[in-house]
């Protein structure tokens, strides 16, 4: 018995793994804005007024806060890439468990 090898629970995870497509860390943030024209009906404060909406990609990078403007054509795609990523740190997350039950039989 190779530890991890022959378990059927732990072999499923890593096809999870393997076929799991782009991960991206953040999130998408929807901003509704002003121009601060005078004459332009975004002043009115109300958010149907607004300009937008525009799309935002936040994430840490080098310890500091980075957005990126997302264009509405690729923001189906992104969503996606940040569910993967959630996918990935719960396929991670349970990885770590079986390990660590397999692990534990080790003494049994």
């Amino acid at each position: 018995y190779i530890f991890g090898m022959s378990d059927m629970k732990y072999q499923k995870l890593k096809r999870e793994f393997v076929h799991l497509d782009l991960a991206i860390p953040g999130t998408l943030r929807t901003v509704y804005l002003k121009c601060g024209k005078a004459t332009c009906r975004c002043g009115s404060g109300e958010k149907e007024d607004k300009h937008g909406p525009y799309f935002f990609w936040d994430r840490k990078a080098k310890g500091q806060l980075a957005s990126l403007t997302v264009g509405r054509e690729d923001i189906t795609r992104f969503r996606q890439w940040i569910k993967n990523r959630q996918k990935l740190e719960g396929i991670i997350e349970k990885m770590l468990d079986r390990g660590a039950q397999i692990a534990s039989e080790i003494r049994k």
